[in-house]
């Protein structure tokens, strides 16, 4: 160590429609070339179907959905005269096509391609995301920039490993441009447990969903920046709106905690302080607002890149038809690394005595704890768990599977590390099936595992879900899962 310094996807059931309306001349796909008639083909063979976008559409109200492209011409030519294929149909949108022609006349539902906007518009995407990517390269260490772990929309959740900004862009192209994230810290920060790299930088995630309304988002936001202001001496941060809410970055000057002196009381205390860092930086200057469900860490501080799209504000229309469906930055970050007051520093090491003293409480009622349930949970069931794992919820999955699933499977029901990953697997697949995973759930399963194993935590109880994380709480009881 260096000298001290100082300081499977589940298919979506297919709604058949019925057409009574024989179709057309030009329903069929010969209008296109060969590889974007593919690509829908395999579009429709996977299962997935199409959604009739247009406004106030009766089919989109009742979420109907059609199967076969002819069923959708025959819909669009039938109820919308003026629009027989709209421009907002995901599909026809991705692939850069538009309707012509009136659709009283013969071969209206022809589509032409429009070559040269489908390349602009692709070229100009592809810049603008290059552009952000060289922003967001800019707020990072210049001598430590790659190999970095950066994550996509196509990659479901998976970090993969990336050694130059050429090979991130083009991994960000294959995804479409869409969910780009690049994480804030290089790829070796640690080696042996010895930690070799500072948490220079602070993200904080402001959620626009935990808030009742915009006035109380507004408020927050607010005082975020000027608890910044004044901890970190006038810093002017990055602000990016990402659509469903406000991305604080700020990159800082500072030392690796692990190899200071005046943090050398705390080693061995099973804290990993610089990862402590970033999750009470992010607390205290958001004042307790930052998401609930964020949880920065060396390996998972992905940052979404400015100018790329948002896959969230993708599939909700009013924002899609908006197009308020991208990154966009609205403060820029001044190039000057932020200066820790002495004050922060001190607010962090209060935090950490009080981290010791919880840890020791924790120690003596997990050994009461374990003296009076050994024999109540020994092969017994929690009904309120064993009712979650058959259904499931669209949001906070990872933190159920770190405080609840594996400390019930591997505590409670005592199954083995397999059995726990196979059981955490059939659950992820019914969230999946309501919302897309975008986290990696080996490396999360495997830690929270690791964690369980080691510290002999039991599942949280229900009241105590209710008291320290609300919104799973409310998630989780709106599924009507009670006790």
């Amino acid at each position: 160590m260096k000298e001290k310094t100082e300081l499977t996807l589940q298919q979506q059931p297919i709604k058949q429609s019925s057409p009574t309306i024989k179709p057309p001349k030009g329903f069929t796909l010969d209008y296109l070339d060969h590889n974007q008639r593919e690509k829908i083909v395999n579009h429709l063979k996977t299962g997935k179907t199409l959604k009739c976008h247009h406004p106030k559409c009766q089919s989109f109200i009742e979420n109907e959905e059609f199967s076969t492209l002819y069923e959708y011409n025959v819909h669009c030519h039938t109820s919308h005269r003026n629009s027989p294929l709209h421009p907002e149909l995901s599909l026809i949108e991705l692939l850069k096509l538009e309707p012509v022609g009136n659709p009283w006349e013969p071969d209206s539902s022809s589509v032409i391609i429009i070559e040269n906007t489908s390349t602009n518009h692709s070229k100009n995407l592809k810049e603008e995301v290059s552009k952000g990517l060289d922003f967001l390269l800019y707020h990072f260490n210049q001598d430590r920039l790659f190999p970095r772990f950066i994550t996509t929309n196509k990659l479901n959740g998976k970090q993969i490993e990336v050694f130059s900004k050429e090979e991130a862009l083009n991994h960000f192209e294959e995804s479409n441009f869409i969910d780009c994230r690049v994480n804030a810290f290089p790829s070796y920060t640690k080696y042996k447990d010895i930690q070799r790299y500072p948490p220079d930088f602070i993200f904080i995630d402001l959620d626009r969903s935990s808030f009742e309304n915009d006035k109380q988002f507004e408020r927050a936001l607010s005082k975020t920046l000027k608890n910044i202001k004044v901890k970190f001496n006038g810093a002017i941060p990055t602000i990016n709106n990402s659509g469903n809410g406000i991305h604080i970055i700020l990159p800082i000057d500072c030392p690796i905690l692990e190899q200071t002196i005046l943090f050398e009381k705390y080693e061995g205390k099973g804290f990993f302080l610089s990862q402590e860092f970033l999750r009470f930086s992010e607390r205290t200057l958001s004042g307790g607002k930052s998401d609930p469900g964020h949880y920065p860490s060396f390996r998972s501080c992905q940052i979404r890149l400015p100018n790329s799209i948002n896959k969230k504000c993708l599939e909700n229309r009013e924002k899609r038809l908006s197009g308020n469906i991208k990154v966009k930055t609205i403060q820029r970050w001044n190039g000057i690394r932020a200066h820790i007051s002495r004050e922060f520093i001190e607010d962090f090491r209060t935090y950490l005595e009080g981290k010791i003293t919880e840890q020791e409480l924790d120690n003596d009622l997990l050994v009461n704890n374990h003296k009076q349930n050994k024999n109540k949970y020994d092969n017994d069931n929690i009904d309120w768990i064993e009712k979650l794992s058959l259904i499931g919820i669209e949001d906070h999955r990872k933190k159920a599977i770190d405080i609840i699933f594996v400390p019930y499977f591997i505590l409670v029901k005592k199954l083995s590390n397999e059995e726990t990953i196979s059981k955490i697997n059939e659950w992820l697949q019914k969230c999946n099936s309501i919302r897309t995973l975008d986290f990696d759930t080996k490396y999360r399963i495997n830690t929270a595992i690791k964690n369980t194993n080691k510290k002999q935590i039991l599942p949280m109880k229900f009241n105590t879900l209710k008291n320290n994380y609300q919104y799973l709480y409310s998630l989780i009881q709106n599924k009507g899962v009670i006790i």
